[in-house]
C-alpha cells in the first residue's frame, strides 16, 4: 500500500545508515522518523498495560488493540487522500511503523516476550536454535519444551506468510479499503473485555452511591 515495509526496522535503519552515507541525508532522517515511531507505538502500548494493571482493569491487552483498531479506521479515512500524494505518504508510513511498534510489543507482553509477531528473524534464530538442541539430545522433559516451542514458531511464520499473502490479494482488490474488515475483528477481539471492565465500574460506583 505504501511501498515500504512497516515490520522490518532492520531494513529501515539499513536504508537509514545507507542514505546517510550516500549524502541523501533527509531521506536518512525520514527512515530515522519512521524507526522512532515504531518505538513510540512499543511505548504507547507499555504505558497503557502498565497504567491498566496500576488501576487493576482486567482488558490490559484489548485497549492497545483497541487503539490499533482505531488508527487502522483512521488510515482507511486518510489513505485514498494521502496515498495520491507522495510528499504526504510518509504520513502513513509513519501510523504503519507506529502500529506495527504497538502490536509488537503488545504480543510480547501478552507471551511474556516469547513471541514478537514482527520479528521473524528472532523467530527463524530460535527455530535454528532449538532444532540443534533437538538433534543435539537434551533432558525429555526439555526436549518436550523444544517440540512445543518449535512448532508454535512454525505456526507463527505460517501465519506471517499467510497474513501477508491474504494482505496484499485484499489491498490489490479493494485498495485502503481491506483495512476495514481487519479493523473490524480486532473491535471484535477488544470490546468484550472493556465494556466488561466499564460494567464493573458502573456497578462499584452503583454500590457506593448505596452505601
Amino acid at each position: 500500500m505504501v511501498q515500504q515495509y512497516t515490520s522490518h526496522m532492520t531494513g529501515i535503519l539499513s536504508s537509514a545508515a545507507y542514505d546517510g552515507g550516500r549524502g541523501e541525508f533527509a531521506l536518512a532522517l525520514s527512515f530515522l522518523g519512521f524507526l522512532t515511531c515504531f518505538v513510540l507505538g512499543a511505548m504507547c502500548t507499555t504505558i497503557l498495560i502498565l497504567c491498566a494493571r496500576r488501576y487493576s482493569i482486567h482488558a490490559q491487552f484489548s485497549i492497545p488493540l483497541l487503539v490499533e483498531a482505531c488508527l487502522l479506521l483512521l488510515i482507511v479515512l486518510l489513505g485514498s487522500f494521502l496515498l495520491g500524494q507522495p510528499s504526504l505518504a510518509n504520513f502513513l508510513i509513519a501510523i504503519f511503523c507506529f502500529l506495527m511498534g504497538l502490536q509488537n510489543a503488545l504480543i510480547t507482553k501478552a507471551s511474556t516476550a516469547i513471541v514478537r509477531t514482527t520479528h521473524v528473524t528472532g523467530i527463524s534464530t530460535d527455530i535454528g536454535i532449538l532444532l540443534g538442541r533437538l538433534i543435539m539430545g537434551t533432558s525429555d522433559e526439555a526436549e518436550s519444551g523444544d517440540q512445543m516451542k518449535v512448532i508454535l514458531f512454525l505456526v507463527i511464520l505460517i501465519a506471517f506468510f499467510s497474513g501477508g499473502a491474504l494482505g496484499a490479494f485484499l489491498v490489490t482488490k479493494m485498495g485502503v479499503l481491506a483495512l476495514l474488515p481487519l479493523s473490524a475483528v480486532l473491535i471484535a477481539i477488544a470490546l468484550p473485555a472493556i465494556v466488561k471492565d466499564v460494567r464493573f465500574v458502573i456497578a462499584y460506583h452503583r454500590r457506593q452511591a448505596r452505601a
